[in-house]
């Protein structure tokens, strides 16, 4: 059995990204039985006093998981289907990578006339990509979310709504997450030797080629705060959206007029909009357990309906929060680490990151 304890903090988003992420590619590659990660004490123990992120693999070598996690990174960026574009159609005819879920507005304001067959195929050709990923990409993928076109509102379509709030690489200058961040990081993990690999997951070597190494750099994609961010880590980081599944929402009609209701964002695991949190604060919740378990089970635990019910939702009854905690405690869960997420005032292209994490105990 071989340990790795990833770098960072409990009260960091990244270090949680890269557990379960890192977690998740081993167990494609090893089969979910011989994969285990969570949180334990320096001790061993599961008291949380001072918790590490680790994991286990049974019958590989350090080594042999830095393979793997390359190896993860070479078929990604020489995959003919995630750097598949398409001709987005708005004024500059600006090309978009085909399986993002954020990019600029197309040029139609409503689906009359060309817009819904344009769609159609759009959609047509996603789902013809995604049917040559692995079982892994795709979840990745789905965890992404898509490009809602089915919502609108009087100003025009709002297809950002199906993206996953989990994903805050900023779209300034035109860039969005795969083209920009994406695929750059993997080209840089593709060529690591595995020791390199494992040297920036255990915190042992620090190594942001992507992000020039500098101190205004994003590679941690909102999981941290500006600065350097090992590629290994952030690779593996990225991963871990594959995980946070959404719930698309269709949009009613107005009960009370004409038209349809207002559009809500997709629902995804472990979020909680600012419409929903009594101080107005989107936050991201993450279930912390207090053994080692599989990512399937941790997956469980985050899309659980104790988490939905956990009390950073003002519309949740202060005894029904009570008994999802409770209900958290009994199915392993030793605590929930609350993520703030800062928006700047950038109106164009706002920048999203995950504050220092608010720790409940369970």
């Amino acid at each position: 059995m071989t340990r790795i304890t990833i770098t960072g903090d409990h009260q960091t988003l990244l270090t949680h990204a890269a557990l379960w992420g890192t977690a998740m590619i081993l167990t494609e590659d090893l089969g979910p039985s011989r994969v285990r990660a969570g949180w334990l004490d320096e001790d061993g123990s599961a008291a949380l006093l001072n918790p590490q992120a680790v994991i286990e693999a049974d019958g590989v070598s350090e080594i042999e998981i830095g393979r793997i996690i390359q190896g993860l990174a070479l078929r990604v960026s020489a995959s003919e289907h995630w750097a598949s574009q398409v001709a987005w159609r708005d004024a500059k005819e600006h090309t978009v990578s085909l399986l993002t879920p954020r990019t600029g507005l197309p040029k139609f304001k409503d689906l009359s006339g060309e817009a819904p067959g344009w769609w159609q195929q759009l959609e047509d050709r996603r789902a013809s990509i995604m049917a040559e990923l692995t079982p892994l990409e795709q979840e990745l993928v789905r965890g992404l979310g898509e490009r809602s076109w089915w919502l609108s509102e009087p100003s025009g379509l709002r297809p950002d709504l199906g993206a996953s709030p989990w994903e805050m690489k900023t779209r300034n200058r035109g860039e969005e997450f795969l083209k920009n961040r994406f695929l750059p990081l993997a080209a840089e993990v593709a060529t690591w030797d595995p020791e390199k690999i494992i040297a920036g997951l255990t915190g042992e070597s620090r190594d942001d080629a992507v992000g020039g190494n500098k101190a205004e750099s994003r590679t941690a994609t909102g999981f941290a705060p500006p600065g350097p961010c090992d590629n290994a880590l952030a690779w593996c980081a990225l991963w871990g959206m594959a995980m946070q599944p959404p719930l698309h929402r269709t949009q009613p009609s107005n009960p009370h007029g004409r038209g349809l209701v207002r559009p809500r964002p997709s629902s995804f695991a472990g979020r909680v909009t600012g419409a929903q949190s009594a101080d107005g604060k989107e936050r991201l919740l993450t279930v912390m357990p207090g053994q080692l378990i599989s990512p399937m089970r941790w997956a469980r635990l985050q899309r659980s309906a104790p988490l939905v019910r956990f009390p950073a939702r003002k519309d949740v009854d202060p005894a029904v929060a009570e008994t999802a905690q409770a209900r958290l405690a009994e199915e392993g869960a030793a605590a929930v680490v609350l993520f703030e997420v800062s928006r700047s005032d950038n109106p164009s292209a706002p920048e999203r990151r995950a504050e220092t994490g608010v720790v409940t105990i369970l």
